[in-house]
């Protein structure tokens, strides 16, 4: 679309500001170039997701702490895998979708961000002292969103998920066996 109308904007011929003309060419080819760019091949999405189930098991801890920690779980759900799963997930989906798993693939999407979207705004209602909130609907979404994630993983060829969950084994024992820095 962008592209579309900076093609309509700046004609070469017909450019009544000839000293714009650099800067629409310029935006084109970043359009081009950075927007309309090719996927990455799947494995390079499912690593991410997976390590997203890792860090829900994460936030679902902030959450079930004796003094529940609503802005670290918060953060949790901003920064490192998490920080990229919506990108990551709209990716794989393209590939179900491309397989021909478009439809189950699109809604897990979905439901992942909607409940995703729903754990963020119950956690901030908690962390603002709303007594209507629970721990259990917190962690009702957290389930919506992991089982979405399941599903959405159901849809990526067995070999490219075996590869995947193999690497994560391996991730959580060498996270488990590393001494933990007490400082």
């Amino acid at each position: 679309m962008l592209g579309a109308i900076l093609a309509a904007i700046c004609t070469c011929r017909k450019c009544r500001r000839r000293e714009f003309h650099w800067i629409f060419r310029a935006l084109q080819q970043i359009f081009e170039e950075v927007l309309m760019r090719k996927l990455y091949p799947l494995e390079t999405y499912i690593l991410p997701i997976l390590l997203c189930r890792l860090q829900f098991k994460e936030v679902e801890g902030k959450l079930l702490a004796e003094t529940p920690l609503y802005a670290d779980a918060r953060s949790l759900l901003r920064s490192g895998p998490l920080g990229s799963l919506r990108t990551d997930i709209r990716a794989v989906a393209e590939y179900a979708s491309e397989a021909g798993n478009g439809k189950v693939a699109s809604d897990a999407v979905e439901q992942c961000l909607r409940a995703l979207e729903d754990l963020d705004s119950l956690m901030l209602r908690a962390s603002r002292d709303d007594t209507s909130v629970t721990i259990d609907n917190m962690r009702t979404r957290l389930g919506m969103a992991i089982t979405a994630l399941n599903n959405l993983l159901g849809t990526v060829p067995a070999p490219i998920l075996d590869k995947g969950e193999a690497m994560i084994l391996e991730y959580t024992i060498a996270a488990e066996a590393s001494p933990v820095d007490s400082n």
